[in-house]
């Protein structure tokens, strides 16, 4: 192990060097600043690198490669958490075991045109899902029950409470993970609005009034 201005010192003269240069979107988002150094760094223009900014990237980075996709997200607003800039919605989270290239996401949605995503969305996916058609206004979580089955979303149409980004006071007492953020996440749909583990699924009596969900294991 060695810093990376340090692994050159180690090659020959005669060492073929190469390089791959990615957007910092894509690849780099440091979470390394209390926040007291964060609010230091936006005063001056600088990224914060901490760890709101860290969550928030996760976010957006999967946010925009389903944009490439075709993928209809809406962009979401920037609030302010201790004087930290960032924009935690939507939030869209997706475990290694759903995708992690381009060409694997676009295997998980193969009709992008019929994928929507609101600015206050929330969306999780993990293991072997695919969805054809979803229209979210809330959360949604996917899982099949077990590794072994794909769970297929044919069709979702979802809106329910979704989630909460709470600012939180630096006190005694607050758990560190919210304490490092400046704010708590809530779920506020209950899980039987939003969590989708098998299926066939009776949307009507999980969804709300304006639409539901139709998911099958396959």
């Amino acid at each position: 192990e060695c810093m990376m201005q340090d692994f050159p010192k180690l090659l020959s003269p005669a060492a073929k060097v190469g390089f791959t240069q990615m957007p910092a979107w894509l690849c780099f988002s440091p979470c390394k600043n209390s926040l007291e150094k964060a609010r230091a760094a936006v005063s001056k223009g600088s990224p914060p690198a901490c760890a709101a900014q860290a969550e928030a990237d996760q976010y957006y980075v999967y946010a925009k490669l389903l944009r490439i996709i075709g993928c209809n997200v809406e962009e979401g607003a920037t609030e302010s958490y201790e004087g930290v800039p960032v924009a935690l919605k939507p939030s869209i989270v997706f475990a290694p075991s759903f995708a992690c290239t381009l060409t694997q996401m676009k295997a998980r949605f193969p009709f992008p045109p019929q994928v929507s995503i609101t600015r206050n969305a929330a969306l999780i996916c993990s293991g072997d899902v695919v969805i054809e058609s979803l229209r979210l206004d809330g959360i949604a979580e996917f899982a099949p029950v077990t590794g072994d089955n794909r769970l297929l979303v044919q069709q979702c149409n979802l809106q329910n409470s979704g989630i909460s980004f709470t600012p939180v006071q630096q006190i005694k007492g607050i758990p560190e993970k919210n304490l490092i953020r400046g704010y708590k996440a809530e779920i506020l749909a209950q899980e039987r609005n939003y969590k989708f583990t098998r299926g066939p699924v009776n949307t009507n009596n999980i969804a709300a009034p304006d639409g539901g969900c139709a998911c099958t294991i396959m």
